[in-house]
């Protein structure tokens, strides 16, 4: 982005500021809105950079399902035994994939339902 003729930032508070918005407009799947206030709103960025800087999302997600299947032994010794977390797990997919939900209810739904059940079992 160095020698690019578009526009940038006019300073770091309208890049805060910009980004902040972005972030209160949802978790997760933003994508879509980031792209149209980033290159067609904005145009700080052109539709190849975009996709080349956001492609890295693919990354991510591929080291997010590592280090999920990596903790999936310590299910075995989880207080809500393995059917439970898969069933919340599954919970969450739906709510979160196929609802579109927005992640901060469903990780406080989700989450705080699974620290209830696993209270309760753990509870003397």
């Amino acid at each position: 982005m160095e020698d690019s003729d578009h526009p940038q930032p006019q300073s770091l508070t309208d890049l805060f500021v910009s980004f902040t918005l972005l972030a209160l407009q949802g978790f997760g799947g933003v994508l879509a809105v980031v792209q149209h206030e980033l290159v067609e709103r904005k145009r700080w960025l052109t539709r190849e950079e975009f996709v080349e800087e956001w492609g890295m999302g693919a990354v991510a997600a591929g080291l997010i399902i590592a280090t999920g299947i990596k903790l999936a032994s310590a299910l075995k010794s989880n207080p809500l035994g393995i059917p439970a977390c898969i069933a919340l797990s599954a919970a969450c997919f739906v709510a979160i994939a196929l609802l579109r939900w927005p992640l901060a209810y469903v990780v406080l739904g989700l989450g705080g339902a699974g620290c209830v059940l696993a209270y309760r079992r753990l509870k003397p």
